[in-house]
Formats: structure tokens, sequence, C-alpha cells
């Protein structure tokens, strides 16, 4: 990412980007909504067109990259072309990203050997870490690759003016993080690195400040009767409501073995249904399935007793269960009575794993309930009883544990002061952890962050008159690490602050001082 020939540049970027975007708008870059990182990168450094380390106006008023898309639903027309960059489980980026300058930017997908060395940046493709939020390895522009379809290769030096079009994401005093929250959605910050050549750039500095990651929306239905216990030849309202679901008016499809017309096609994401009249006395169930808007599918059902027979009520409150992991479990007879109630465990658990629910004989008339501990992730519970014929009926359900939001956040006001003393006042708030487990530390080592150590409270705090002895471009990275209070495991956040910096969330970007 150096020895960059401005004039090169400009010509070869002019027919790279048209024609890359031509063969990549019809025939590669796929995403859209099912990605989840959104919104828009930014890096406005001015381009010496004619290389004399001079800013000629007007010309050579702006210049750079400018604005860098990450999902055609925050930055294009999705339904002409489908792109964006997404997380996945293990933290990887991979996708399209479009700048209407330089063209794609691909995360994901590249030869480990291919990847550039130094400036401290791991020779691996784009990863989040959920853990600390730190953003690691590269990104690549597509268009001074030899083969910009598959963003692979290098054409001749002389075509390319020395760019290669790599973008650092980490780096020797500066990076991209994301927040505390962003497994389960968050916000970016911080910078990722195109290179320069003495000062002239390219790409240069790339700020993440408007770069959001959001959890796509796993779909989900539920589905309810009003009544549940319905006379012979009476009716009863179906409803039924959904997250995550297409919108459709057949979006979902009714089955199960319910009379009164349920079965077939119905509306999605929710909607109502009355039954005809429902014979003969039974116990039915209706269950209704909708397709998710980002794929899949979504069930659920309800049973609904006409004409006096008997259902079985058995849930669990609170479910999941958090620490010291207990709930109570509650059972009810539903239209009618129900005898010789057994508990049971449902596969993998045996009975003997679940000591405080065992095969005693409860009556649950009219109700019952039992405290139990939870145990595994997720435990099992099974209750058969028989109705007033005798016939079993059996539920099980499953309770998981759940681990609490265990997480800290740090920010700065800003820089004030001058040279060599500048200052800011650094804010940190945490969820779920240790009392006074918090250290502080700092690259490069600024002792007034650094002590005392650990930091308290832990709730939330804040120091005035933190020293950033530092000039721009060098960042300084301050860094808050505590231990979870549940799970027992580190929790990090940083930011990078230097003498330019505004208030953490504000865009500004680091300047570049021309040689």
């Amino acid at each position: 990412m150096k020895n960059f020939n401005f004039k090169q540049i400009a010509s070869f970027l002019v027919v790279a980007v048209l024609v890359g975007s031509s063969v990549l708008f019809y025939n590669y870059a796929k995403s859209s909504p099912l990605d989840n990182v959104s919104g828009f990168g930014w890096s406005a450094d001015w381009v010496d067109l004619n290389s004399n380390s001079v800013q000629d106006l007007p010309d050579e008023e702006t210049g750079g990259m400018g604005w860098l898309s990450f999902n055609c639903t925050t930055g294009g027309d999705c339904g002409s072309v489908d792109y964006g960059v997404n997380i996945g489980v293990d933290g990887s980026l991979t996708g399209y990203a479009w700048s209407s300058n330089y063209g794609w930017v691909k995360f994901g997908g590249f030869d480990p050997n291919d990847f550039p060395t130094g400036g401290g940046t791991l020779p691996e493709n784009a990863k989040l870490n959920f853990n600390t939020g730190e953003v690691t390895g590269w990104a690549r522009f597509c268009s001074v690759a030899a083969n910009p379809v598959l963003c692979n290769g290098d054409i001749e030096n002389i075509k390319r003016g020395g760019w290669d079009g790599w973008l650092s994401l980490d780096g020797t005093d500066y990076g991209v993080i994301c927040n505390a929250a962003c497994q389960a959605g968050g916000s970016f910050s911080g910078f990722a690195w195109g290179g320069n050549d003495g000062g002239k750039n390219v790409v240069g500095w790339v700020d993440f400040a408007d770069v959001e990651h959001f959890p796509i929306t796993v779909a989900t239905v539920t589905i309810g009767a009003d009544p549940v216990n319905v006379p012979l030849n009476g009716t009863t309202t179906l409803s039924w409501d959904g997250l995550g679901l297409e919108t459709s008016p057949d979006g979902c499809v009714a089955s199960g073995n319910g009379p009164g017309g349920w079965t077939g096609t119905h509306p999605s994401p929710s909607g109502t249904f009355t039954t005809s009249a429902l014979a003969p006395i039974g116990l039915y169930t209706y269950t209704i399935t909708c397709d998710g808007e980002f794929g899949g599918t979504a069930t659920a059902s309800v049973d609904v007793n006409v004409g006096g027979a008997t259902s079985l009520s058995f849930y669990a409150l609170p479910s999941p269960s958090y620490p010291p992991y207990t709930t109570t479990l509650h059972w009810d007879a539903v239209g009618g009575t129900l005898t010789s109630c057994v508990a049971d465990s449902a596969s993998p658990l045996n009975v003997s794993e679940l000591p405080d629910w065992n095969t005693s004989t409860f009556i649950p008339d009219p109700s019952s309930s039992l405290s139990v501990n939870v145990p595994y992730n997720p435990t099992n519970y099974k209750l058969t009883c028989d109705d007033q014929f005798g016939n079993p009926i059996s539920q099980t359900i499953s309770v998981p544990r759940g681990v609490p939001t265990e997480s800290v956040a740090l920010s700065s006001n800003g820089i004030s002061g001058s040279a060599p003393n500048f200052t800011t006042t650094l804010t940190w708030t945490t969820v779920n952890m240790v009392s006074d487990s918090c250290n502080a530390t700092s690259n490069p080592n600024i002792p007034s962050w650094n002590n005392p150590s650990p930091k308290s409270p832990t709730a939330n705090g804040s120091q005035a008159g933190v020293v950033v002895p530092m000039s721009a471009p060098a960042f300084t990275t301050y860094t808050l690490t505590c231990t979870g209070f549940y799970t027992g495991n580190p929790v990090s956040v940083s930011i990078l602050l230097n003498e330019n910096s505004g208030v953490v969330s504000n865009k500004k970007q680091p300047k570049i001082i021309e040689n």
C-alpha cells in the first residue's frame, strides 16, 4: 500500500470501476437485507493528482474514496444491485461494500497467502471478536485486482500506480471497534487504513462511525384461541402474530386436525380466523406455519377442547432461567379433570438427574406447581396424566439456561488543551461485572489512566484530566477490561483518540500531514 502514482491511479480507477461494476452488478455481488451490516464508511482525503506534494486548488480540493455503502438497503437500490456485508456466527465478515468512486470492497474469501504484511495487521480475512469488539484482518478494493470479479491477483504496477487496493482493519495505534453489545447488534467506531505514499492518499483513513451491526430477526410466530374450551357446535377465534415474517396475503399455511374450515392459506405476519361450528367432541390441534422474511419458516400450535375434552396445560416461569438457575413448573387440567400425573424427564436426561422432579404422583386439581432446579442448558421436563376417559396425555417443556448480559462501555467527551498536555474525560459504564474488577490499560502508556487500577466503582464512573501526550495522526488506545459476574470471562472495550478527536460518536477524521 505505497508508492502511488496518482496520474495512473486516477485514469485506471475510471476504467476499473466502470468495468468492475458492470460485471459485478449482474453476476457476483449478492446480499441485501439478509446481510446484517449497514451504514456508511467515509474517507475524504484529497488526491495529489500531479504528484507535487502540494494541494493545488481548486482541482485538488476534494478527492479520495468518499462514502462507502455497506448494504444496498442503506446505500442503493436492492432491486437493481443486491449487495451487502454480513457478520457470521463466528465473527467472520463476508460480502461486498460499494464506493461510487472506487468500486467494490470485498470482505472474506481471500487466500491466506494473498495478504500483505507489516503495520501490525494480522494476515487473515476480516473478523470481529465478539468478546473484545475488535475487528482484525484485511478487505480489498477489487478494482485494482487482475480479476475484479473474483477480486484476486495483481495487474502491472505501471497500470495501477502502485496501489494494491488492500484495506487494513487493524494495525499499530489504530483499528475498527464494535461496542460491547455488538454480538446482539451495535455500532462501530475507529478507522481502517487504505495506505498512502508519503502522505498523498488514495484511500487513507476510512471512518467506521456510521456503520452498524444489526442481527437478523429470526422468524417466530405465536397462535392463540378464544375460547379454548368450546361447547359442542360452538366456534372459536384463532389469532396469530409473528416477528421476522414476510408480509403476504397468503404467507401462512394452516394445518392440524381441527374442524371448522381452518386449513388453507392465511395472511402473514398476523391475522384472525373464526371457525364454523365445531363437532364432534374432542381435543383438536390448530397449527400455523409462516414463511420467514429472510428464509425459513416458523410454526406454532394451539389446542382447542370441544364439548368437554380435557387437555394439559404445562409450562415453566421463568423461562429461560437465570442464575441461580431455578424455575417453577405449573400444570393444570383444561376443560376437564386429570388424574395420576407422573413426572418424568425427557431425552437426553434421566429421572435420576432431576432429583427435584421425579416419579412422584401429582394431582393437578385445580392446579399445582413445583419449584425446580435447571441443571442443564436446556433442561427438559415431561408430565404424563390420564384424562377422565383413562387416556394418557403427555407434554414436554424445555427450559434453557440464560446468560445475563455482561457489557462494558467506554467513551470520551473529546480532546481539550494544547500540546503537549491534551486532556480528555473518559466515562465508563458496566453491566453485570464483578465489583472492582475493571483494569485500565493504554498504548502508549498513560499513567494518569492506568492508575489507580482496578477502576472503582464498576457500575459507572468517569475520570477527568487524562493526559493525551501525542500529536496527530498517532493514536492513543484506551482500554478497560472487566470480569463478568456470571461467566467469569473478561470483557474489554477500547477507544482510539488523537489530538483531533471529538466525542467518540462524531465523524471527525484524523488528518494526514502532507510531506
